[in-house]
């Protein structure tokens, strides 16, 4: 190989051979290796480096070519060996003469020279001298010499960063000082110029970790006080794009565009790591996979600079979104002080012994442990979907996931596919798990329908309970408190078409103060009854029900465990850790202070205290400035109180209407960044209009109450059944555990449930009606759809399946008659394909062959070819619109576009929008992209493109719409009144609803169109 260099670099000083000479030697040094295979030899780099010194000018120049391509195709660890091996080879090879005033100059540059032109062998020496230098002077030195790089060429230090980085870690010995000043500085400037510069590098102050991202798509992680390399993350398969530590120091997040996924880890200090200091911490359920997995859609993005990237790519961590959960998620349960002890023993009743005043605290304290902290916080919220939605509809799909879009389905119509392919294939065996299904959704269902019931009487009770703290204080304004309600609640639902995260933000300040204020004047009330603490003794609320026998005093606990379902359904807005990190450590301690503040208190004062008992408990005067301020602190409370609820609403309508089980409304979305944070304009106004009139309405507050508690208690009993269920069938956990869970909290919701459910007749009817109602829509819904859906998985075509082509008649010569199949005419177009003549339509088939032949044709019509530009839209299998996990997608990433081959001149096209973009097919955009298209695969495309041009400047756009008929059954006397209920859910229910919001709805343009 090195005579065949040398020959040809000489050829190239010849202008004439220069180009042809210069390609053989590319190939011989770069592509022969490819070429030979496994037998290939490359050339021995320690014995054209042993005499590369040696040799005449001339052929140095070929040594040198030869040695750098065959460099670059060697790995790291030959690398490292090749770098010792020369270290230790001796040379008595003269130096050229260095001038003494120019040596600092002329010594960089040759350090640049060298870097530049060998880099891996460079950076391996450089690495060695670090990790074994001959004298501690020496390491310092070339430490010097890296910092000196990384300011002048830092390009070069991107393929050895990782090798690079743990030679400067592991140069920090913390057994010798003195060996770790020496350096320290130096390290210090490479670590801070590493990580500003290479995203694949992240460093934690507080932490002293460092994280580098290695080109096989793992993480290393160093800890810097004790210079050693803690362990390694594996979860990308392709090369870093970026990573980052959370502001706290316990997640990373590494980011990989090839692989298209975000990981988030956990690499904080746990329990585990004091017994196994250098395991990484115990990661998803599995303990290896990463914390969380996200995947995203990249288009251009692929091509950004790492700085671009981290630009593009924003993430919110724990403790940001802690703030905002005390916004958005407790302040429904935060309020609960307002009216609990009055729901227990009404104002209209006798003052209860001090006996039971102590037994209700401590039932409502075991309450608040048991249910929110326990079954909620501590368990519920690793239940989520894959897309971290919460609620009782999100334990269905996480039972019953939905299949990913078979996006291949869906394009039958024009794809390659040749023959019938249904959108689905399900077993013929069913299983338990399947055969409970249809049981489970309609629970599911009735929970969620429940929950969104929540969020009418949410602001109903709540917003009154606050209000009506005036008429403590202003006994002549008690019959103007249903108005002042009723203009908090407007105000209320017009501001949520400003986004979950701007009112998270305004809320959130004002929920922690209402807490403080709970905790304080908590504190303060206890000073009057200490023995109240004796309500922590579980046996005192036990001993209240067998000394009084009162089975309905339960229905007013309860009231002190609304907004449990609210942390789980808003899971989408927020996450699991934020949720618990706010709970534990301010609305837990603040709600039991407020409890055992108000038991304290209504021992102490009696009947004084007993009309109202939050606002009588208050410190000081009625009309004194701390009794304004709780006032004015119930009533924002409330509002944001009503905004949890509004805002799990909201989510579990996004839910419902992506599993096809409520009719596609509108809905936007508010946030950059969380695909989950939506706003739906109908939703909201219809919740406005029933909540007045509920204020209206129930001018009696308990009965508000006692209808408030029947749908808190159905949605908890239905989260406890579908968690059981699924801890055994999802999370494969023994089946002692789902029964054991059952036994506890199924036990505890019953009991609510039934105590509440003996308050049906006295305002409990107005949530069951409203779920009622709410069922039979969403389960009308999801049987028209799967019925559409399998009629359309089923008679799904492409296009050869019903249009044939004539052929050509310079082709029916080669054909054994004048009728050419499309099979045909496919298999024929690698032979000079001609395009057809004429088409004809396929209306009848004698058979079920799904490929017209001249056997099962009976009708055929010819079909005529008009130049003309049409969109025909199509309902994907896939949820709606295919949007990405981004908020916005690229101009030149939003359309897709494939030539049918079954016809000239059509296309196929995928468009791609974000979850904050409206749907708008730009005619001029689509356009473009096929003449691209044209271009790039039609040698002669000039006429073609001139066509598309001109048919294209006037084009039609064609929405599909089912009418929807009821199929007759046959299932003998019974047929007639089945036939007519089918006939009346599908034709007369579901078809109206089906035309009255269409799946098409989204999918408006302008007028014209």
């Amino acid at each position: 190989m090195l005579a065949i260099v040398f020959i040809l670099r000489a050829m190239a000083l010849f202008e004439e051979y220069s180009e042809a000479a210069n390609t053989v030697v590319a190939f011989y040094t770069l592509s022969l290796q490819s070429c030979v295979g496994s037998q290939y030899a490359p050339p021995s780099l320690e014995w054209l480096g042993q005499r590369w010194f040696s040799a005449p000018p001339d052929l140095r120049i070929a040594m040198r070519v030869v040695f750098e391509a065959t460099l670059g195709q060697v790995g790291d660890q030959d690398a490292m060996k090749l770098a010792e091996k020369w270290q230790q080879h001796p040379t008595n090879v003269r130096k050229d003469s260095i001038s003494v005033q120019n040596v600092a100059a002329q010594a960089r540059t040759a350090v640049l020279t060298l870097a530049t032109n060998h880099t891996a062998l460079f950076m391996s020496t450089l690495c060695l001298d670090v990790l074994n230098p001959p004298s501690l002077e020496h390491r310092r030195s070339v430490m010097q010499i890296i910092a000196f790089l990384i300011r002048k060429r830092r390009n070069i230090l991107q393929p050895n960063l990782p090798r690079l980085m743990e030679a400067v870690v592991k140069s920090l010995d913390p057994n010798s000082n003195a060996n770790r000043e020496a350096v320290l500085d130096t390290a210090t400037e490479i670590m801070g110029f590493v990580v500003k510069h290479f995203p694949t590098v992240d460093f934690h102050m507080n932490t002293q970790r460092l994280a580098v991202g290695t080109n096989e798509g793992a993480v290393v992680m160093y800890d810097l006080k004790t210079a050693i390399r803690l362990y390694v993350l594996e979860g990308h398969t392709r090369q870093l794009a970026a990573c980052s530590f959370s502001p706290d120091g316990r997640r990373l997040v590494t980011l990989s565009l090839v692989d298209q996924t975000v990981l988030i880890w956990k690499v904080g200090s746990s329990f585990a790591s004091f017994f196994n200091p250098g395991a990484p911490p115990r990661q998803g359920h599995s303990g290896s996979e990463p914390f969380k997995t996200l995947e995203f859609h990249i288009g251009s993005e692929a091509d950004m600079t790492a700085e671009e990237t981290l630009d593009l790519v924003k993430f919110e961590w724990v403790a940001d979104r802690s703030v905002k959960t005390l916004g958005i998620i407790y302040s429904d349960i935060g309020t609960s002080p307002l009216y609990v002890l009055n729901g227990i023993w009404p104002s209209s009743g006798p003052l209860p012994p001090q006996e039971d005043i102590i037994g209700g605290i401590s039932a409502i304290v075991w309450a608040i442990t048991l249910l929110p902290l326990l079954k909620y916080v501590a368990i519920s919220l690793f239940f989520g979907t894959r897309e971290g939605e919460g609620g009782s509809f999100a334990l269905f799909q996480g039972l019953y996931p939905a299949s990913d879009p078979d996006h291949d389905a869906d394009r039958i119509l024009t794809g390659e596919s040749e023959s019938r392919v249904p959108l689905s294939n399900h077993s013929t065996r069913r299983t338990f798990k399947e055969k409970i299904r249809f049981p489970l959704l309609l629970w599911a269902l009735f929970g969620t329908a429940l929950t969104m019931s929540d969020g009418v009487l949410t602001p109903a009770v709540s917003i009154t309970s606050a209000v009506s703290g005036i008429a403590v204080a202003k006994p002549s304004v008690s019959s103007d408190i249903v108005p002042i309600s009723i203009a908090f609640i407007l105000a209320l639902f017009l501001v949520q078409q400003f986004g979950t995260s701007k009112l998270a933000f305004t809320f959130a300040p004002i929920a922690f103060l209402w807490f403080l204020l709970l905790m304080g004047t908590g504190i303060y009330n206890t000073t009057y009854f200490p023995g109240i603490f004796r309500a922590f003794d579980p046996s005192r609320a036990i001993m209240l029900f067998v000394r009084t026998k009162n089975y309905d005093l339960l229905s007013g606990i309860l009231l002190a465990v609304t907004g449990c379902e609210a942390m789980f359904a808003n899971l989408g807005q927020f996450n699991a850790s934020s949720i618990r990190l706010s709970f534990c450590f301010l609305t837990y301690p603040a709600l039991l202070l407020a409890y055992l503040g108000q038991g304290a208190r209504l021992i102490h004062d009696g009947e004084a205290a007993l009309d109202n008992v939050f606002y009588r408990t208050i410190p000081g005067p009625v009309n004194g400035a701390l009794y304004w301020i709780m006032f004015i602190f119930a009533v924002l409370a409330t509002l944001i109180a009503s905004q949890a609820m509004i805002t799990a609403t909201f989510s579990l309508t996004q839910q419902v209407i992506n599993l096809k089980s409520l009719p596609p409304i509108r809905m936007v979305h508010t946030s950059e960044t969380i695909q989950g944070q939506v706003y739906v304009p109908a939703v909201n106004w219809i919740l406005m209009i029933i909540t007045i009139i509920l204020v209206a309405v129930f001018d009696n507050l308990s009965n508000l109450t006692n209808a408030y508690g029947f749908a808190v208690a159905t949605v908890m009993l239905s989260t406890s059944g579908l968690l059981a269920i699924q801890m055994f069938f999802v999370k494969k956990w023994p089946i002692i555990v789902p029964i054991l869970f059952f036994l506890v909290w199924g036990f505890l919701d019953g009991l609510f449930w039934g105590a509440s459910l003996k308050k049906v007749p006295h305002g409990a009817w107005v949530p069951l009606m409203m779920g009622c109602i709410l069922e039979g829509i969403m389960v009308l819904w999801t049987w028209g759809k799967r019925l559409e859906d399998k009629f359309d998985g089923k008679n799904r075509m492409n296009l050869r399946h019903f249009i044939g082509v004539n052929p050509s008649s310079g082709k029916s010569s080669r054909r054994q008659s004048g009728f050419s199949t499309p099979i045909q005419a496919v298999q024929d177009e690698d032979d000079e394909y001609e395009p057809p003549q004429s088409l004809f339509l396929v209306e009848k088939s004698g058979s079920h062959d799904p490929e017209p032949n001249d056997a099962t044709i009976t009708v055929r019509k010819d079909l005529a070819r008009i130049p003309v530009c049409a969109f025909f839209y199509k309902i994907a299998q896939g949820q709606g619109v295919p949007h990405t996990f981004v908020a916005r997608v690229a101009p030149e990433d939003r359309y897709i576009v494939n030539k049918a081959r079954s016809l000239e001149g059509l296309y196929g096209v995928t468009y791609y929008i974000g979850f904050r973009e409206e749907f708008d097919v730009k005619v001029n955009e689509v356009v473009d992209k096929i003449v691209q298209l044209e271009r790039a695969t039609n040698p002669n495309a000039a006429p073609v493109v001139e066509e598309i041009r001109a048919v294209s400047k006037d084009a039609t756009h064609v929405a599909p719409h089912y009418h929807v008929m009821a199929k007759p059954v046959h299932t003998g006397f019974a047929a007639p009144i089945l036939n007519y209920l089918r006939k009346f859910f599908i034709e007369d229910l579901y078809r109206r609803l089906a035309t009255m919001f269409p799946e098409t709805a989204n999918w408006q343009t302008s007028s014209d169109k």
